[in-house]
């Protein structure tokens, strides 16, 4: 067996072995690469000796990286994500970026260095906060499409980044070359994209095989042109990604892209963990600590303070900066390429990789237990709610002082809720802690208010309105838990429906005395057999109401989804 076979195996090896135990402690799996890399790089026992063809090999893993990001990247998103989004993604950035150049430069890096060590913090990671946010099912709360609207932005922004810092010189004028470059580069791919590859390709994807070829050659054929024109290839396979994402047949490429990727990708972030060396005589410590510290809170302080002088509450406010506490896996690229082209000393290219590892295991738990963190601190947050110079609190409640019905969350379920209102003609105000749900249902002429049911004076309006029934669908078990008691105690009469996100949370709010708890997996379980019985009796009744399904969903989508 070869020498590069038997390192390579031996990579892949130690990196599933740690990616399992990253995983187990609730951690992303590029962190367990990076510490593979780590143990069988010069910081560890020096196990792999051809360092050449290992970097050649983790390049292609940050092409295949960002060829899939931009095979998915929906400009689309920008529309559905709202401006207030795409506002604190550019806030964010430009007010990250400043205030990092200044501290980074007070501790007596160079302008180039401190440059790239500026982008590199500035920039969050979208693989960490879509993983998490996504398993706790929160992709579509408010905080979660306000941290999408950032991470579309940064990511824009890396892009550029790794554009114009391509040259192992670095001047304004180098800087502005690159852009031009790169804008040029971009305009003719597009065009390229447009009216030539959906005709190369439409013949190809008839064959899974030649649709697979055919994908990885753009992916090549573009970082090879980028890489000749003095871009990197990373910018070549966004580029690529960017072109084929309008064809119809690119979720099949993505799925059939994606070993490849993750198999380059994974060789890429343990090479990275290979390149953290721990010089003698040089204290790298220090801004390992400061610059940790600096993006785990001064990053989400930042988000704070901006959503909450745009006028958010503390809530949503605290809840996407703790999203955005950790550096990107771009910022690793970003590096890895000022290294590649000598810009970049390896001595800082271990600095941020050793923040990376920091940022990542903190970030985790943040994402994880941030309504715990956000009870703990939520007292003082409430001082940056009086910093507002944009009020969000809508209410539209025309004369209203008495509700039939109090809905609390407008999402899905919340949606049939008001129709269901409306049909029996039924007095109910919609309560929701998204400023845009609730602009928009003023303007359908709905009653509703801005605020957040964990928060005790909205409570105590709810129960002032002397409701019949009160329904929540907030996921959110111990705000849910916090309605439920303040409301019985005021009215035992007043119905309660509340929404649980399992079986022992139902028991709970039951035991409590809730007078009915959705469980939406259980709905979708007891719908579909409901249809079985009722409809597949006879195939003429579920085409019906196939047909009215149609006609419902179309009428949302027409509507925009709450």
């Amino acid at each position: 067996m070869s020498t590069l076979i038997a390192e390579i195996g031996l990579i892949l090896i130690l990196a599933t072995f740690l990616a399992f135990i990253a995983r187990r402690l609730k951690q992303p799996m590029l962190l367990g690469y990076i510490i593979a890399g780590m143990i069988i790089g010069p910081l560890g026992f020096k196990l792999v000796i051809d360092m050449d063809t290992i970097t050649t090999l983790s390049e292609l893993g940050i092409a295949f990286l960002l060829f899939i990001v931009g095979l998915e990247l929906d400009v689309r998103k920008l529309r559905n994500l709202g401006l207030i989004a795409l506002v604190a993604g550019a806030g964010q950035v430009i007010f990250t970026f400043v205030v990092t150049y200044f501290v980074v430069n007070l501790l007596g890096f160079t302008q180039t260095h401190t440059l790239y060590i500026a982008i590199a913090l500035t920039l969050s990671s979208t693989i960490i906060i879509v993983k998490l946010l996504s398993d706790k099912n929160e992709i579509n709360a408010l905080h979660g499409r306000i941290a999408l609207g950032i991470l579309l932005v940064q990511d824009f922004v890396a892009v550029i980044a790794l554009a114009a810092l391509a040259k192992s010189t670095i001047t304004w004028t180098t800087i502005g070359m690159n852009v031009a470059i790169g804008i040029g580069f971009f305009t003719i791919a597009l065009i390229v994209g447009m009216y030539f590859l959906k005709y190369l390709f439409d013949p190809i994807a008839r064959s899974p095989e030649l649709l697979f070829l055919g994908a990885v050659s753009t992916c090549f054929l573009y970082a090879l042109v980028a890489e000749k024109i003095g871009l990197s290839i990373a910018i070549g396979g966004f580029l690529a990604g960017i072109c084929l994402a309008p064809l119809p047949y690119n979720l099949e490429i993505v799925s059939r892209i994606k070993s490849l990727r993750d198999f380059f990708a994974t060789i890429f972030f343990v090479t990275l963990g290979m390149q953290i060396v721990i010089p003698q005589g040089v204290n790298i410590w220090l801004p390992v600590i400061l610059f940790s510290l600096f993006v785990v809170l001064g990053n989400p302080l930042i988000v704070l303070i901006l959503m909450s002088l745009m006028g958010f509450k503390s809530r949503p406010s605290f809840l996407t900066g703790i999203s955005i506490a950790q550096i990107s896996e771009f910022s690793l690229i970003l590096m890895a390429v000022g290294v590649s082209t000598g810009i970049i000393p390896q001595v800082i290219m271990t600095i941020i990789a050793l923040v990376a590892v920091i940022t990542f295991t903190i970030s985790s738990y943040m994402i994880i237990y941030d309504e715990q963190l956000y009870r703990i601190f939520k007292k003082p947050l409430k001082i940056f709610e009086k910093i507002a110079i944009r009020k969000l609190h809508f209410e539209h409640t025309p004369g209203a002082t008495k509700y039939k019905i109090i809905l609390c969350g407008c999402n899905r379920v919340g949606k049939g809720v008001i129709e269901s209102a409306q049909k029996m003609k039924k007095n109910i105000l919609v309560i929701d802690f998204n400023p845009e749900v609730v602009h928009k249902l003023a303007k359908e002429k709905i009653h509703a208010l801005y605020g957040d049911i964990g928060d005790v004076e909205i409570i105590d309006r709810i129960i002032k309105h002397k409701p019949e029934i009160i329904i929540s669908t907030v996921p959110d078990a111990d705000d849910n838990l916090l309605l439920l008691r303040k409301v019985k105690k005021n009215d035992s009469k007043v119905k309660v429906i509340l929404h649980a996100n399992n079986i022992d949370e139902a028991l709970k709010l039951y035991e409590e005395g809730a007078d009915y708890v959705l469980l939406p997996h259980q709905l979708g379980r007891d719908h579909i057999a409901l249809i079985l019985y009722e409809k597949t009796k006879n195939i003429s009744s579920l085409l019906k109401e196939r047909k009215k399904h149609i006609e419902r969903i179309k009428k949302r989508k027409k509507e925009g989804s709450y």
